[in-house]
């Protein structure tokens, strides 16, 4: 009997448009290609997503590897793409509501850092979650196998006991090795159908 309902947040609670993908956002700040991009900021948004450096941190560190100056306007960059291309998907809210009204628990675990937080708090997007679970809080993220286990830990349910959605097959693998069932999520209407399958019947 699954009780916990287990969702990341962006691409299955959210859209994500691609402005909102981290590489193409920090593009718009550096004058050089995605790959190179992608590659020198991976390491330091990891961290970012971790907790275990500041913002002011990562635009440093990523400047400096780039081999540019350090940028001086991008306070409160992050929280502003975000707010700029926060659109909730209201199929999945209502579907999260009727998932509570059966009983079952319903779950924020997410990759994310803390201005996204805030933003999304300010605008009421975790309203109807019971328990949310921050990379950036509990410093590991996603597909690793630890922020899994704090999950469990922290719902007091075993894993088989759980369904996760995702919209990233890494994290998914994870999740399976621990024994959750997984979903993943490629567009609303089949997210909707394929929970429907499990827990509404």
């Amino acid at each position: 009997m699954i009780k916990a309902a287990i969702f990341d947040y962006g691409g299955v609670i959210i859209r994500m448009p691609p402005g909102l993908r981290y590489s193409n956002f920090l593009r718009s700040f550096f004058n050089v290609p995605k790959r190179t991009i992608k590659r020198e900021a991976t390491p330091f948004f990891e961290l970012l997503q971790k907790g275990m450096i500041t913002e002011y941190e990562f635009w440093k560190r990523l400047s400096l590897a780039l081999g540019k100056p350090v940028l001086k306007n991008t306070k409160g960059a992050w929280r502003q793409c975000l707010k700029d291309n926060f659109h909730i998907i209201p199929e999945m809210v209502r579907l999260v509501k009727e998932i509570k009204s059966k009983g079952v628990r319903t779950v924020i675990l997410s990759n994310t850092i803390k201005s996204h937080i805030r933003e999304i708090k300010e605008s009421l997007g975790y309203k109807n979650f019971d328990v949310l679970i921050f990379s950036c809080i509990v410093g590991t993220r996603k597909p690793e196998l630890k922020i899994f286990k704090i999950t469990l830990e922290k719902l007091k349910v075993s894993s088989e006991e759980c369904l996760f959605i995702d919209d990233e097959r890494n994290n998914l693998k994870s999740a399976q090795k621990l024994g959750m069932k997984v979903i993943l999520a490629e567009n609303p209407k089949q997210v909707i159908r394929d929970i429907r399958k499990i827990l509404i019947r």
